[in-house]
């Protein structure tokens, strides 16, 4: 539910963003409105297709490419954006392998995932999160005037 709603606000965030800056029809914006929401429920599924949410929204593979071209990004571009951002949410929030995050997210290959997070992020999997971690905690120890008295707090290690 918590990830459903930050998704449904950082696609409204986005169309809003889209429709400010790109002059285009409203039929075109609710075409890719359709297509976002599509490629959200289905990012987790490796086998998710251009061919697919064309289908869904009732396009052509071509004119759906188009559609996404218009707005300066590619299909692939985006679901892989998307995928990045879920996983790096996963390895922050949950404690699962990295190799599991990454099928979770869509990712057929863990070195694939590997080799475009490090792409994306500049930083690996495994360095993000313990970087991540390391950050809570000193986010953590922050509010508190001693981290002494930091009871659900851990020491960071650097």
């Amino acid at each position: 539910k918590e990830r459903y709603d930050f998704f449904t606000q950082w696609l409204l965030l986005l169309s809003d963003w889209l429709a400010t800056y790109i002059s285009v029809d409203d039929k075109s914006l609710q075409t890719l409105e359709k297509a976002f929401h599509y490629i959200e429920q289905k990012a987790h599924d490796s086998h998710l297709s251009l061919k697919d949410t064309a289908a869904h929204c009732n396009l052509s593979s071509r004119m759906l490419q188009k559609k996404f071209q218009s707005f300066g990004f590619s299909f692939s571009r985006y679901v892989n954006e998307l995928r990045l951002s879920n996983a790096a949410i996963q390895l922050f929030k949950s404690n699962d392998s990295i190799t599991q995050i990454a099928f979770q997210c869509g990712f057929s290959s863990s070195a694939y995932f590997t080799k475009r997070f490090k792409e994306r992020f500049e930083i690996t999997p495994k360095d993000y999160r313990q970087k991540m971690k390391n950050t809570l905690i000193i986010d953590q120890r922050q509010h508190n005037d001693c981290p002494l008295v930091c009871s659900d707090c851990q020491l960071a290690t650097f």
